[in-house]
């Protein structure tokens, strides 16, 4: 299967689209970015969700990076959070029956999610206040996973330095309200790059390939010969200071552009 998923700005040069293919046997899920570096080197990841577990393969070297899904190492702290708050004003409005999208019925939902931001890099820290109006085209269909919750588990896995609660306080907010994958999804937000939240941010998320085929089950297996690092075992403190500090520099550039240079 096929997906992309693209933002628009309004700021020249500040647009992106990325490509997602992904093969789905059970509780796996492989992925591999076309058109990325990692692509180039025949690199790929496979989710296992039963067990909990992340592998990135590397072809070219022979090695497999195994992490845990959803927690951190223990004894080690991300170096961005990213924690939200959703504001009174949230609904959901149930649109109906929406267009087939790859063979699939699907049902549309207007979401309206205004919500705080506050992010902390270290001891620095500000908060935004958004507000996202997003279409939603969601399918019942039990054959057709969940990739893009699958894709944004991933960032809170082993190794990364981003932590937050955000999937976890929108799944408690929608609670029942929606059932099932989302086909496409289109999104309006206030841009935090924008003074004054004056810029629209578009984001759209859409499948753009579904297909059953036979699948080789050794294709979601750590391959033969290759050597494997359990980052699960890695005692705490692991990473040295200097990887550590130019990780802080990192968050905090990621924090200026988030909100700002006064970080209120």
């Amino acid at each position: 299967m096929g997906a992309t998923y693209s933002t628009d700005s309004g700021i020249p040069g500040h647009n992106a689209t990325v490509a997602v293919r992904a093969q789905v046997l059970k509780d796996k899920i492989r992925f591999t970015m076309p058109g990325t570096a990692a692509a180039a080197f025949d690199n790929y990841t496979i989710v296992d969700s039963a067990a909990g577990t992340v592998a990135t393969v590397f072809p070219k070297s022979k090695l497999v990076l195994l992490s845990n899904l959803k927690s951190t190492i223990s004894g080690t702290a991300p170096i961005i959070t990213v924690e939200i708050h959703v504001n009174p004003g949230y609904a959901m409005e149930d649109l109906g029956g929406g267009e087939p999208i790859l063979g699939h019925a699907t049902h549309r939902y207007r979401e309206t999610l205004p919500y705080e931001t506050h992010v902390t890099v270290g001891s620095d820290s500000c908060t935004r206040h958004l507000r996202a109006v997003s279409e939603l085209w969601v399918t019942t269909d039990p054959g057709v996973p969940d990739i893009e919750s699958s894709i944004m588990n991933i960032s809170n896995r082993t190794g990364s330095i981003v932590r937050s609660n955000a999937l976890k306080i929108i799944a408690e907010t929608r609670g029942s309200r929606i059932r099932g994958a989302v086909l496409r999804r289109t999104t309006t937000a206030t841009d935090p790059l924008a003074v004054n939240d004056s810029l629209a941010l578009h984001t759209r998320w859409e499948f753009t390939e579904l297909k059953r085929d036979a699948i080789d089950a050794s294709e979601f297996e750590a391959p033969s010969g290759y050597k494997v690092n359990d980052m699960r075992k890695m005692a705490p403190g692991v990473d040295s200071s200097v990887r550590r500090a130019i990780a802080l520099d990192s968050g905090r550039s990621i924090r200026k552009r988030l909100c700002g240079e006064g970080g209120a």
